[in-house]
């Protein structure tokens, strides 16, 4: 699968704190998510590490729900502009005809291949397995790429 199940777990299972590389996180967002609070580069006062250091950016693949309960599958590099372009229409297309819409689902990435990766992967799901993943289902979404 494109999700390792212990990673997705601890990732919606953080509500507050700092995670292992030091970056801090929200409390738990509106859409009943985490969110990773980023910052491509850090300036640092420490006697340790005196100068400006660069922070690993992330990026994101997110789902949607549509007016008319269809869903869209994206990525991006910065969700809280994404999702406000898509919700103000911004964005020509899909969404901008299926408004409103509301963040039903994201998970955070490393690298824009992984994330465009499991775009491209969920993009080709079934409504069903979808609808498992929104909810956190890992056994029906298990059941659902058997044919079950």
């Amino acid at each position: 699968g494109i999700f390792r199940e212990d990673q997705t777990k601890s990732y919606f299972a953080r509500l507050a704190g700092v995670n292992r590389e030091g970056r801090g996180f929200d409390k738990l967002s509106p859409n009943g998510f985490t969110k990773i609070n980023t910052c491509p580069s850090v300036l640092s006062l420490s006697k340790d590490r005196p100068s400006l250091y660069h922070q690993a950016m992330t990026f994101w693949a997110y789902m949607l729900h549509c007016r008319g309960g269809q869903y869209y599958v994206g990525h991006t590099d910065d969700l809280d502009r994404r999702i406000a372009q898509h919700q103000s229409g911004v964005i020509p297309g899909f969404t901008a005809d299926r408004l409103p819409v509301a963040l039903v689902w994201s998970e955070a990435f490393q690298t824009r291949d992984e994330a465009r990766e499991a775009e491209r992967r969920i993009k080709g799901w079934t409504r069903a397995k979808k609808m498992a993943l929104i909810r956190g289902d890992w056994g029906r979404v298990s059941d659902l790429s058997k044919g079950g």
